[in-house]
């Protein structure tokens, strides 16, 4: 599109687009590093609560224990060891009546050396609740060994998850409280100079409750997992417990199909049993749960390793960094369009200003001339100035040339402005092509005389009828004629044609209006059917029109579903092709005209 005097305004928009980019850069670089910010900060909130979880799941856990500890564990000792035993029966019984602890427990053991024989092992029979005297299980060798030696192993092992707790018994009395009986653990390797009255003595024993473990796998460890890592959620994690001994054997696995590779890096991590006695208990620091001094991490029995089902902290972190710089810049990017729009819109809105003004300004000129050639016949008529009938008849024809070409303008303005205002009505009828072009030619018989051009028409012979508005398309089809008049005096010549195609509704005709004038330039070809435009050419050569005929064109073929195309070489002429849909199985009377100048 041309834009006459556009070289200043150009420049003064492109300033303040490229003010307007400048004040994107910035905004977007800020914006960037703010969601850089949040997401750090949406990292470190997703791990504190991921310790936090991963801590509440270890409490838990190690309460559970706890709890089972602190059941089994009996008070000061006295009387005879067949006490202990129903003691320590009784207890049970309780566990098994109160709570589900005792679904933990797999069996109970007490191993007594108070002679100087080997230690004894005695087994609760769960069915009938009493002790009975076993021989040592090959499972528990390791253990036996360590007593026999005075120093028992933890038994931290995967196959024997178990507690061990010392046979309490009754002890020196405490210097500082000695109305209180005493619970004495086997504490070896006392420093020879420690006071030989405050040294307890050897443990005659101890009680080993071992666990489960195939019952925490199933229910202890998912009911954890549900409970404190849910499937929905920031939380949505896989867990996998191993051993802290071995840390390549899995003691159990959220999803037993994840590929040992997963876990090689982990977003947390934390050990089980690992905290040291529960409160109010107390036993061997060879037990199970182990608190080693001097602030060292506690080792534990097994090892919880947590991490992301997304893969890490940091690709769930990254991800929605991802959709948040998505989001901002898409968000910049419709700011940059909707001003890119509005740059247009302004710009058009200038031009459509502008041919507005063009068009009134045509529009009066168009309109003066004719009325001017009328007003001028008829004083001159009516003056008596004109008596010889000769040239009576020559200025009455005058006035009807020109009275024709004013109603035909105003036809057009008041055809357009119906069409854009909506109220125009078309009322559609079979109508054959060949006789709507030939009635056409006949009224433009005197604008084919004046403008010296010779019309040559051809039909196929089976053309199909259409569905038109005929005022319509005679309107339609004298504009493009008027039009190639206009523009193809300077070669002498104008063809119109019509032929049946096939389209991909079924069939259709395609009219073509074709010149052997200047042609069109190239720039103008786009913009020829927009309203109030003129081409380069029409302006200089002061063409009559005020851009309106092929607009109004346009509308009406597209009202009528059809389409409208146009091609041109420069000093070769143009074409100007309808194309309109065919009423099904139907064909026009075969007429086929040899090339005619209807005007004579």
């Amino acid at each position: 599109m041309t834009w006459r005097g556009s070289g200043s305004h150009g420049r003064l928009w492109l300033t303040v687009a490229l003010v307007a980019l400048l004040g994107l850069i910035p905004l977007a670089w800020l914006q960037y590093r703010w969601i850089e910010q949040v997401s750090a900060a949406e990292q470190e909130r997703m791990r504190a609560h991921l310790d936090a979880a991963v801590a509440r799941f270890s409490f838990d856990f190690d309460s559970e224990i706890g709890r089972l500890f602190r059941g089994l564990m009996l008070g000061p000792r006295g009387g005879a060891p067949e006490q202990e035993l129903e003691q320590l029966a009784g207890r049970y019984r309780r566990l098994a009546e109160s709570g589900a602890e005792a679904k933990l427990l797999r069996a109970i053991f007490v191993s007594r050396n108070d002679r100087a024989e080997a230690p004894e092992l005695f087994k609760l029979n769960f069915a009938t609740g009493e002790f009975q005297k076993i021989a040592w299980p090959a499972e528990l060798e390791r253990l036996r060994s360590g007593i026999e030696s005075g120093r028992p192993q933890s038994p931290i092992d995967d196959e024997l998850p178990a507690l061990i707790m010392p046979r309490m018994r009754q002890g020196p009395p405490d210097r500082r409280r000695s109305d209180f009986p005493q619970r004495e653990f086997p504490r070896p390797d006392f420093p020879p100079q420690m006071d030989a009255q405050r040294r307890p003595p050897p443990s005659s024993g101890y009680h080993i409750a071992q666990l489960d473990l195939d019952y925490i796998r199933k229910e202890i460890f998912p009911e954890l997992v549900r409970r404190h890592f849910p499937s929905s959620g920031e939380l949505d994690c896989q867990v996998q417990i191993v051993s802290v001994r071995n840390p390549s054997e899995v003691l159990y696995s959220s999803d037993p199909a994840l590929p040992p590779e997963f876990f090689s890096t982990f977003d947390a991590s934390r050990n089980l049993l690992a905290q040291g006695p529960p409160p109010g208990g107390g036993f061997s620091d060879r037990g199970f749960f182990r608190q080693p001094p001097g602030g060292v991490e506690p080792r534990g029995g097994w090892r919880l390793l947590v991490k992301h089902r997304a893969g890490s902290l940091e690709n769930v972190v990254a991800r929605t960094r991802r959709n948040n710089l998505a989001v901002s810049f898409a968000i910049l990017l419709i700011l940059a369009a909707g001003f890119a729009v509005l740059l247009f819109a302004t710009r058009r809105s200038q031009q459509l200003a502008r041919r507005q003004l063009e068009f009134v300004a045509g529009v009066s000129h168009e309109l003066r001339t004719p009325l001017t050639v009328i007003c001028s016949a008829g004083e001159n008529l009516a003056d008596g100035l004109v008596t010889n009938a000769q040239q009576v008849k020559k200025y009455g024809s005058v006035i009807r040339g020109e009275g024709r070409r004013l109603t035909l303008m105003v036809e057009q303005i008041l055809g357009y402005a119906g069409i854009q205002s909506g109220r125009a009505r078309y009322e559609m009828q079979p109508t054959g092509v060949q006789q709507a072009v030939q009635r056409t030619l006949s009224d433009c018989a005197m604008e084919i005389d004046a403008s010296g051009c010779t019309v040559e028409t051809e039909f196929a012979a089976d053309l199909p009828l259409i569905s038109a508005d005929c005022a319509s398309l005679a309107q339609c089809l004298r504009n493009l004629i008027s039009n190639a008049l206009a523009h193809g005096a300077h070669g002498g010549w104008i063809g119109v044609h019509a032929r049946r195609i096939a389209t991909g509704n079924g069939y259709g005709v395609e009219i073509s209006v074709e010149d052997r004038g200047l042609g069109v330039d190239p720039a103008d070809l786009p913009h020829l059917f927009e309203p109030f435009y003129r081409g380069r050419r029409s302006v200089e050569e002061q063409t009559r029109g005020f851009g309106l005929g092929l607009a109004l064109v346009k509308r009406i073929v597209e009202a009528h579903s059809g389409s409208i195309s146009v091609s041109s070489a420069e000093g070769k002429g143009t074409i100007f092709t309808l194309q309109l849909p065919a009423i099904e199985d139907s064909i026009a009377e075969n007429k086929t005209s040899v090339p005619t100048n209807p005007a004579s």
